[in-house]
C-alpha cells in the first residue's frame, strides 16, 4: 500500500482507497493531467530560430546607428549663444554675493537649468545655505543675463527666495 497526495486537497491519501478520507475527493475516476512532453528541435528549426534572433540583433544595430547620426539639438550651439556651464558659474557667483555668508552656499547641480527667451537667458537653480541662525535652508534662485557689448553676458536681475 503506497501513500498518493489527494489532487483537491494535497493530503495523503493510501492509493488503494476509493475517496479522500479529508476531504472526499472523488480519487478512483481521476486521471492526472497528461504533460506534453518536450521534444528537441531539429537542426533546422534551430537554425529558423538562430536566423530570426540574429535578424533581431542586426535590426537593433542599425536603429542604433542611425540614431547615433541625428544630431542633437541639444549638442547645437552658435557662436553667438553662451556656454550654459559658463553661465551657471556666472550665476552661482552673482548669488553667492547676495549672500550674507559669502562662502556657504552648497549648489544642487541637477536643479540647475539654463534657458533662453528671446534675447535673454536665465539660470535657475536651488542651493543650501545658513540663515542667520545657523540652519540649513534650501533656497531658489533665478537670475537674468543679458548680452554684453562685447563677448560676454551681464546679470541684470537676481532673485533669491
Amino acid at each position: 500500500m503506497a501513500l498518493i497526495k489527494c489532487p483537491e486537497c494535497k493530503s495523503k491519501v493510501s492509493d488503494k482507497a476509493d475517496s479522500c478520507p479529508t476531504c472526499g475527493f472523488n480519487i478512483s475516476s481521476y486521471t492526472p493531467p497528461v504533460k506534453p512532453e518536450k521534444r528537441e528541435l531539429t537542426p533546422e528549426e534551430q537554425k529558423k530560430a538562430n536566423k530570426g534572433c540574429l535578424i533581431g540583433i542586426v535590426v537593433l544595430l542599425i536603429l542604433a546607428a542611425i540614431g547615433s547620426l541625428i544630431p542633437d539639438e541639444d549638442k547645437k550651439s552658435s557662436s553667438s549663444s553662451p556656454n550654459n556651464s559658463g553661465l551657471t558659474l556666472q550665476a552661482m557667483k552673482v548669488v553667492r554675493h547676495q549672500l550674507q555668508d559669502y562662502g556657504n552656499a552648497n549648489f544642487i547641480m541637477s536643479s540647475i537649468q539654463t534657458t533662453k527667451v528671446s534675447d535673454k537667458y536665465y539660470v535657475i537653480g536651488e542651493f543650501d545655505s545658513k540663515n542667520a541662525f545657523g540652519a540649513k535652508v534650501r533656497s531658489t534662485f533665478a537670475v537674468e543675463f543679458i548680452k554684453n557689448s562685447g563677448s560676454g553676458y551681464k546679470a541684470t536681475h537676481v532673485q533669491i527666495k
